[in-house]
């Protein structure tokens, strides 16, 4: 048995949080909503990040919703699911969706998935 698993057994408490905090700070300026995102992009995350979207999304003065990932330092198949929705509702709402400061960690994992082909990156 691996000395982690031992040291869960011992009563040492794992702190799963750590790895899925994600702050969130939009700043907008003329017509661009920018969302700076810093942390780790989770299933837990996503839910709140979605609510703060929505409300971009319904704000007509806002014309292009740009997430700056520069910050993050992990995403799941669940974020990346979530950036094709955001996408996908940003055009039907009239609004350009754009990706900025992608991470190198984040980087190789949009590669993988061709979002370098759906997202246009700033």
């Amino acid at each position: 048995m691996g000395k982690f698993i031992r040291s869960i057994e011992k009563g040492a408490r794992l702190d799963i949080f750590k790895y899925t905090k994600l702050t969130v700070e939009c700043v907008m300026r003329e017509s661009t909503m920018t969302v700076f995102l810093k942390g780790y992009l989770s299933f837990e995350s996503v839910l709140e990040l979605r609510k703060k979207c929505k409300s971009c999304l319904a704000d007509a003065a806002i014309k292009e919703i740009v997430l700056n990932l520069s910050d993050v330092k992990s995403i799941d198949s669940l974020s990346l699911g979530f950036l094709l929705e955001l996408r996908e509702n940003a055009h039907l709402a009239n609004k350009t969706p754009l990706l900025a400061s992608i991470s190198r960690s984040v980087k190789s994992k949009f590669e993988i998935a061709n979002f370098d082909r759906l997202f246009a990156i700033v």
